[in-house]
């Protein structure tokens, strides 16, 4: 069992093509926001949820989101 205790830190692109921005299209409908042409400072301050896992590359541990989830209220 991996065990990473620290930041997590997720990267998405604005490039359009080859589907290239499915992250972010996850980040958005976990966030409330519709997905298309939007501004990209409605998404501060927004908050959500996320399956976190830990992975490995050549032995070092880093934190990953393995899932985007909508806050449930």
């Amino acid at each position: 069992i991996f065990k990473k205790v620290g930041s997590i830190f997720e990267n998405t692109t604005l490039k359009k093509g080859d589907n290239a921005q499915f992250r972010l299209r996850q980040l958005c409908d976990a966030c409330g926001i519709t997905w298309g042409d939007f501004d990209t400072e409605e998404i501060i301050g927004r908050e959500f949820e996320a399956e976190v896992g830990v992975k490995e590359y050549n032995g070092v541990l880093s934190n990953e989101v393995k899932k985007f989830i909508p806050v449930r209220k």
